[in-house]
């Protein structure tokens, strides 16, 4: 499970706010509030688990020894720290959420980290304090493993094989995601940030959309979940797989931006609003947007993305099949 995003596929969430993934495909928006998720480590497994970080203990110490450097008692300490602070709780016998239900119908896998120190380029502010709550609540088995670096880099996998039902979200029970549908005639906020695949926000979202302006099938995250004292930090990871059967988005080049206003406007469609460069052009029910100003992502070479169409609407349905009937129109058009 080792992972290295680096300052790729990080979001964070301001406080007061939700995780928000937007799913252009299917023209959704879904909202975790991950300030009032906990997460837990099987009470039965502890035992276990203690025993496995006392034997990668000793393999270090004497790993220093054969080098003929010295263990340090305070990262004895650190790690004894960690283990102290891990939140354990018997694994419910009912009320159990599949991760998939999360953000259905995309396919999603859900593991978490427990380490010693904030992972990937996160700070220890950015955890928040592991949440105390009694309401009613749901669990969501996840996968998830042990990285202590007080210790050499030590991770320690947990599979179900090893250990089944080790790790797992308990989150309210009440409204566990927030779904609405997207707007079809409202921009979406692609001239603010890149926050497609292999991007990164500041502002706790993320869309389905890679730099070269397609529908992403494969979305990884990670998101800083919670800390437990001085030395013990969980850090969420998610890989959502979204199955695009249809083409909803087509880009071309710069030097066509006019021609495809042209086009739009041949085929009967009004431009209803216009902001930061970025177009909505509607006929009837069915609706467009025209985007010649999207940031993308600069280490892809790629600071602003190919200038694209998204149908977001057609005939005021939002299904991603009718949506794509309306390329049918517009392609024949750009390959003359």
């Amino acid at each position: 499970m080792t992972l290295n995003f680096g300052t790729e596929n990080i979001y964070f969430v301001p406080e007061g706010e939700k995780f928000c993934f937007i799913d252009m495909y299917h023209m959704k928006r879904k909202e975790w509030d991950i300030s009032k998720w906990q997460v837990f480590f099987n009470k039965n497994h502890m035992q276990d688990i203690r025993l496995s970080f006392d034997t990668a203990l000793k393999r270090w110490q004497n790993s220093l020894e054969k080098g003929k450097k010295k263990s340090s008692s305070q990262r004895k300490k650190n790690l004894g720290s960690f283990v102290d602070n891990i939140p354990y709780k018997r694994y419910p016998s009912q009320g159990i959420l599949g991760a998939n239900s999360l953000l259905s119908p995309q396919e999603t896998t859900l593991w978490v980290r427990f380490s010693d120190i904030p992972q990937e380029s996160f700070f220890s502010e950015d955890y928040q304090e592991h949440l105390k709550d009694t309401r009613k609540r749901i669990a969501v088995p996840v996968m998830g493993s042990f990285f202590l670096s007080h210790i050499g880099d030590f991770e320690l996998n947990i599979h179900e094989n090893v250990f089944d039902k080790s790790f797992f979200l308990s989150i309210p029970r009440n409204k566990p995601v927030l779904e609405s549908d997207l707007p079809p005639e409202r921009l979406l906020p692609l001239d603010e940030e890149f926050f497609g695949a292999f991007g990164s926000s500041g502002k706790g979202r993320m869309i389905n959309l890679t730099h070269k302006a397609r529908i992403s099938k494969e979305n990884l995250f990670c998101l800083p979940l919670c800390r437990s004292g001085v030395y013990f930090f969980a850090t969420l990871y998610c890989h959502i797989r979204t199955n695009a059967e249809f083409d909803v988005v087509f880009t071309f080049s710069e030097n066509k931006i006019d021609y495809a206003r042209s086009v739009l406007a041949e085929l009967g469609f009004t431009i209803t609003c216009k902001c930061n460069s970025n177009e909505i052009h509607t006929r009837n029910r069915t609706v467009v947007h025209l985007y010649t100003n999207a940031v993308g992502k600069e280490t892809f070479s790629s600071p602003f993305l190919p200038p694209f169409i998204f149908v977001t609407a057609y005939k005021g349905s939002s299904d991603p099949g009718k949506r794509s009937q309306l390329m049918e129109e517009l392609l024949p058009h750009f390959s003359q």
